[in-house]
């Protein structure tokens, strides 16, 4: 078709069983390089509506492109507050293992240096 799609869009549509209706009016989102090639949305979905008699709609790639370019920034942001949030826990349980270590090792080294003490 000289066009190329974005397999993550792709894979999202096969993995949530999306509808051939669906996946051609919404097209636009899939549209890897769309300054390269020929958009054909809009000529694919008349071409399905002239073949099956019904009435639909591609949305315009740009508007598809602005709702997928929200979607990875959302899904970005995410990413790094979750990382942020799994950090400030790992350093949390670090000093809080650190301190239960600190006060053993203490207990250890006051007995031993009592023993000490009394031996000498």
């Amino acid at each position: 078709m000289g066009v190329r799609f974005r397999q993550d869009v792709c894979t999202h549509w096969i993995e949530r069983q999306t509808s051939v209706e669906e996946v051609l009016t919404e097209l636009g989102a899939a549209n890897f390089d769309p300054e390269f090639f020929p958009e054909c949305e809009a000529y694919l979905v008349a071409e399905c509506n002239r073949q099956t008699g019904r009435s639909l709609v591609a949305n315009s790639s740009c508007q598809c492109e602005k709702q997928f370019s929200y979607l990875t920034l959302m899904l970005a942001w995410r990413i790094e507050t979750t990382k942020f949030s799994i950090k400030n826990n790992l350093v949390r349980e670090t000093r809080h293992y650190a301190a239960l270590l600190r006060s053993k090792y203490r207990k250890i080294i006051d007995e031993e240096l009592k023993f000490t003490l009394r031996e000498s």
